[in-house]
């Protein structure tokens, strides 16, 4: 299945790139470009979400360290 889309794509590429070179190489480039946007998105999403992680996990050891410091001892 892979291969029969493969080379379906590889003919409609030839076909027009020989009618419209300039189109085809452009419109490849554009491609290309979205293609990359799209993992540099995922990317800096995926970032974020850790930094907020680490950042709730600090705040939580940070409250856990305070209670235990401001416990009265009970006599």
């Amino acid at each position: 299945m892979c291969t029969s889309a493969i080379a379906l794509t590889a003919f409609l590429g030839f076909v027009a790139f020989e009618i419209w070179p300039q189109g085809v190489l452009v419109v490849c480039f554009c491609v290309g470009i979205i293609m990359t946007l799209q993992f540099l998105v995922f990317g800096v999403h995926w970032g974020i979400i850790k930094i907020v992680g680490w950042g709730r996990a600090i705040k939580e050891v940070a409250m856990v360290v305070v209670r235990r410091l401001t416990r009265t001892p009970v006599a």
